[in-house]
């Protein structure tokens, strides 16, 4: 049984006419003829009577009907879903992105890119690198803008954006007195820290390792808001990554000395992996787009 026969013995069933229903069909009765036959073999029972020129359903074939034509609808739907997935002009994409990049990165992008495909729909989400990369790899999303996590072969990362780290004190902290502080500055104060499932962590750990420091975690958070936030009102201090987001909060931002150490924005994409059209063009849009602003940025 395939797809065509179920169709074709749809058609008959309701014009119940040969002549008809091949003609609506583009194909010759003789290979309609021999589809219901086919049917009607493979499933022991009679599908047609005749009445006259025309054919009628048996009780066997209106029971059967019943479950083709739910079928068929059903395989339609699919269809038109698959096609809304992979159209480019009316396909959807599932984007997958950190929180410090969605307002000021991302949605921008998005903006140019809906201007020349207005048909496309987006399905967003915010997360920390390492969730975001896991439900990557289950098909979650098309594509994920995050840190990089090096240990997994299954994910093509390409670099996008470099964000540079600052320190963010409450306006009445002791430390907010200075104009920059070092990594030995912050080592006495209880700090609020991204949680393991940051990408950021492990850059900061570093930064702390390599000045023989070990931070004072008072709590661990996974976005850049939230941490903000809780510095904003006095429950401790905090490196995050440098971004507009910070300038809404009413805290004090302190560059760090002698800080060479930026986060590297990564888009993330399924290795050896069907794309649809809509993604495909849209992280090609993300790629050129970036080059574009580095480029009025060189000028500048």
């Amino acid at each position: 049984m395939n797809y065509n026969h179920l169709k074709y013995f749809s058609v008959l069933a309701h014009l119940q006419h040969y002549t008809k229903a091949a003609d609506v069909l583009q194909i010759s009765q003789p290979s309609l003829s021999n589809a219901i036959r086919h049917m009607e073999t493979e499933l022991g029972a009679y599908l047609f009577e005749k009445q006259g020129r025309n054919v009628r359903l048996t009780k066997y074939g209106k029971r059967y009907l019943e479950y083709v034509d739910k079928s068929l609808d059903f395989l339609e739907v699919g269809q038109k879903e698959l096609d809304s997935m992979v159209n480019l002009e009316n396909g959807r994409i599932q984007l997958g992105f950190i929180a410090s990049v969605s307002a000021t990165l991302v949605a921008p992008i998005m903006s140019d890119f809906l201007k020349q495909h207005a048909g496309v729909r987006f399905h967003c989400q915010e997360g920390t690198s390492y969730q975001l990369i896991d439900d990557l790899e289950q098909e979650k999303y098309d594509i994920v803008i995050c840190s990089q996590k090096t240990d997994n072969p299954n994910i093509r990362f390409q670099a996008l954006w470099e964000q540079g780290l600052t320190v963010i004190v409450p306006c009445n902290h002791p430390l907010s007195l200075k104009n920059s502080v070092c990594i030995q500055d912050l080592a006495p104060f209880p700090i609020i820290y991204y949680d393991k499932t940051a990408g950021t962590r492990p850059l900061i750990d570093n930064l702390f390792q390599a000045e023989g420091c070990t931070p004072n975690i008072f709590c661990e958070v996974g976005t850049d808001f939230s941490m903000v936030g809780m510095v904003e009102n006095g429950i401790g201090i905090s490196i995050v990554c440098d971004t507009d987001m910070i300038r809404l909060f009413n805290v004090k931002k302190l560059p760090l000395k002698c800080s060479s150490y930026n986060r590297i924005i990564y888009m993330a994409t399924m290795q050896n992996s069907f794309v649809g059209a809509a993604p495909l063009e849209f992280s090609k849009f993300l790629v050129e787009s970036v080059k574009c602003t580095d480029k009025e940025k060189q000028k500048g």
